[in-house]
């Protein structure tokens, strides 16, 4: 029996990769799907399609991709826009529209039609919240889809414990409120305050804050029950205990089945891996020549993200450390990261032109995977904590003020221990000051053969990629496992579903 599955991910970089990965795995699985219809927002559908590297992606036998007007204005950055209230409306408000599209696909696939099958599932971002409404409408399943840790998503989906507890909001200009330990919740290790999901703070501390309302209407207890099955972008071995209280909490089976990843990448050939890149940022392949010229394990990779922004003053302090470091360094530097003149950054590129190489976004699996990179200096977003864990890549774990960036770095020092954390605090802009010597510290440390910190943590990397490669590669592996479990369940309920 064929299955179509319908795939909507959350309109941000680090929610379309792993969909697009899950997708991909979905139609070329064991038993899997013939076909996926993938709804994307216009706005990144349209930068996915432009960025030149995503030909075979658009005539890929069984996957048709959709696009949907988010209703925001042409000139309006998405995430990336102070305006950002306006986008979380704009996602809420996409409701109706999203209704009509997918009662569209699902009537056409249920046709007389000769190639048409009926669509056997709704696979979408948790964070939309009204999509069960939606399923229940059409007929099908909804399967929620988590893009964070299990950490994260216990946090979010104990916003009443929280509450009770006088955790939440935190207020993030009070260090009584930002400085309180949050030990309360099962399968989470205890953390301060301000190492929760950003959505969970405010500078205000009141309940009334926009994004916490946000936040709360997502996690709704009465609205994750309603979802057949919860699908998680994590791997078991690395949380056992949050993923089992996850799923003891919602009282639904949970299928973690990260990292969702190109099967090249596993063996460094990202190179042989067709044009299927889902960047809405144009990506300078270019890098990989000069990354070919250097020396095994010596090149710092850094990047903070799709989404990042920082003080000019900052990004100086940043250049000087890692001038001083005398580290070769892949800089992949966003030219909205900061506000700062053409001339500025050119010298920083003239002074450092012997030492490493700036980009405004480069081909992160494939450096990554690439022979050269020794660590990677990240802003802690999900997919750049599994990606370099997957690859073995030891971190430099600088956590943003955005999402759950603060809880992944604690993890990462604290508990994982492939990585070095940096900064105390994440701030209202985001990342917290960091001066020059920390960096060059850091570095140095993590790169140095001498010593033994970061010997631990190299060893500790090398230690975590054959887990996960386990977990992902052999047949027995749990994420393995747990996708083939996940397209049984739902051939099975359309099976008893199909009449005689």
């Amino acid at each position: 029996m064929d299955l179509h599955a319908i795939l909507v991910p959350f309109p941000a970089q680090g929610h379309i990769n792993p969909t697009f990965q899950l997708a991909l795995k979905l139609l070329h699985g064991d038993g899997g799907f013939k076909y996926i219809s993938f709804i994307n927002t216009s706005y990144n559908h349209d930068r996915i399609v432009t960025n030149g590297r995503c030909q075979d992606l658009l005539c890929l036998p069984g996957l048709k991709l959709i696009s949907i007007d988010d209703g925001l204005p042409t000139d309006h950055g998405r995430l990336n826009d102070p305006r950002i209230e306006q986008f979380g409306d704009a996602i809420d408000a996409l409701h109706e529209s999203m209704h009509s599209l997918i009662c569209d696909i699902v009537r056409k696939a249920s046709s007389d039609s000769v190639d048409t099958t009926p669509v056997a599932c709704i696979i979408s971002d948790v964070y939309f919240y009204w999509m069960p409404d939606i399923a229940d409408a059409v007929g099908v399943p909804w399967v929620p889809f988590w893009t964070t840790p299990a950490s994260a998503s216990l946090a979010y989906c104990s916003i009443n414990q929280l509450l009770d507890e006088k955790l939440v909001p935190v207020n993030v200009t009070h260090s009584e409120s930002t400085e309180k330990v949050v030990d309360c919740i099962l399968g989470m290790h205890p953390l301060r305050a301000w190492e929760l999901p950003s959505f969970l703070q405010s500078t205000s501390g009141k309940v009334s804050d926009f994004f916490f309302q946000w936040c709360v209407r997502r996690f709704d207890h009465r609205i994750l029950k309603r979802a057949k099955w919860h699908l998680c972008h994590a791997l078991y071995e690395l949380d056992k205990d949050g993923l089992d209280a996850f799923e003891q909490l919602l009282n639904i089976k949970c299928f973690p089945v990260g990292p969702l990843l190109p099967s090249p990448f596993f063996s460094a050939e990202m190179d042989t891996w067709p044009a299927m890149d889902t960047s809405i940022w144009p990506t300078d392949e270019g890098c990989k020549k000069w990354l070919d010229k250097q020396k095994a394990r010596s090149v710092l990779y850094i990047s903070f993200g799709s989404i990042a922004h920082m003080e000019a003053q900052q990004v100086e302090e940043l250049e000087a450390g890692i001038i001083a470091s005398e580290q070769p360094f892949l800089w992949a530097l966003r030219p909205d990261t900061y506000v700062s003149t053409l001339e500025n950054l050119e010298e920083f590129k003239k002074r450092t032109r012997h030492q490493g190489l700036i980009v405004s976004w480069a081909p992160q699996l494939s450096v990554l995977s690439h022979r050269s990179v020794g660590a990677f200096f990240t802003h802690c977003g999900w997919n750049s904590i599994l990606e370099p864990m997957a690859g073995g890549v030891p971190l430099l774990a600088w956590p943003g003020g955005f999402s759950e960036q603060a809880m992944n770095s604690r993890y990462v020092a604290e508990f994982w221990r492939n990585g070095l954390g940096l900064g105390k605090q994440q701030t209202g802009n985001g990342h917290e000051m960091l001066n020059r010597n920390e960096v060059k510290i850091a570095i140095s440390t993590i790169f140095s053969k001498s010593s033994q910190k970061g010997k631990e943590v190299r060893e500790r990397a090398a230690e975590l990629q054959k887990i996960v490669r386990e977990a992902v590669l052999c047949p027995d592996g749990s994420s393995e496992t747990n996708l083939r479990c996940l397209i049984r369940e739902i051939r099975s309920l359309k099976l008893a579903q199909k009449p005689n």
